[in-house]
């Protein structure tokens, strides 16, 4: 490996299906490396060395920008360089730097039966940062938890169903209640105290111990401003219902408590924010799943 290639991606990328710059994205998130091919390379016969690269991998970008290659081939260069940008973290972990040698001589092998090469870095430095982005979203892959627990006997069946509704939720088929945005994107959750799905049918002659809303820090659009619509739902619902907001504990949660539950919230989003990551846009998902 000691043809070096920049770790980073350049400045002019490719855009993939979500309109996303195709290597965007925090340190440790991806690999980049060049990959040196004839310029006269059928398109068919790319597209199969892409398909055998990006099988091997847990995802693989190219930056084909035709200013690149406009110029590429004004120098009247025989050989045309690929750039080209390996997914190194994902909801399933940080890829390591064995995984990284293995793929990059599966890589070489696939390269050289079309007549090129692959320029790449050290993995291990690449390996490195990626365990520490992984390190690092663990510690922000959490959802804020608010219960709205019964003072008497419980909540009535059909009035709870009633004001979830009004509140935006709808059932699913294991029976969590999603508020979701206009495109089915989540933006928060409500189950049984127990964190177990409410069936519609069974509101209709059962009274509910307690609810819980939730609201998923990596994952949601807007994580600030969902977690302060989830505030107000469950006020309503108690207020409503006659129960109280609490922790899972079962203690109050007044005005305090929720201030320095949002005061850790937007810690997390800041320090997200900071490493290039928004909570619920397309390098979220592709990091946090």
């Amino acid at each position: 490996d000691g043809r070096a290639v920049a770790a980073q991606p350049g400045p002019a990328l490719a855009h993939d299906g979500d309109g996303e710059p195709a290597a965007s994205g925090p340190s440790g998130l991806w690999y980049s490396l060049v990959l040196r091919l004839p310029a006269a390379i059928d398109a068919a016969v790319l597209g199969e060395l892409r398909a055998a690269l990006r099988a091997a991998a847990r995802g693989v970008e190219w930056d084909e920008s035709p200013a690149r290659v406009a110029q590429t081939q004004a120098e009247g260069s025989a050989r045309l360089d690929h750039l080209l940008h390996v997914q190194l973290v994902d909801a399933r972990g940080a890829t390591s730097a064995e995984e990284l040698r293995r793929w990059l001589a599966a890589a070489r092998e696939a390269a050289a039966e079309y007549g090129g090469e692959l320029l790449a870095g050290d993995p291990a430095a690449v390996a490195q940062a990626a365990r520490a982005l992984h390190d690092f979203c663990s510690s922000v892959d959490v959802a804020i938890g608010l219960n709205v627990a019964a003072s008497g006997t419980g909540f009535p069946g059909t009035k709870l169903r009633g004001l979830m509704e009004a509140s935006g939720f709808r059932p699913q088929a294991d029976g969590t209640w999603l508020l979701s945005d206009e495109d089915g994107t989540a933006l928060c959750t409500l189950t049984d105290g127990e964190g177990t799905g409410i069936d519609p049918q069974v509101l209709k002659a059962n009274a509910v111990r307690a609810v819980s809303l939730q609201v998923d820090v990596p994952r949601t659009p807007g994580t600030l401003a969902q977690f302060e619509r989830a505030v107000t739902i469950a006020r309503n619902l108690a207020q409503a219902l006659q129960g109280r907001v609490v922790d899972d504990s079962g203690r109050v949660l007044d005005e305090a408590s929720i201030g320095r539950i949002r005061t850790q919230l937007t810690a997390m989003v800041k320090a997200m924010r900071a490493r290039g990551i928004e909570p619920g846009d397309a390098i979220a998902r592709r990091v946090f799943g």
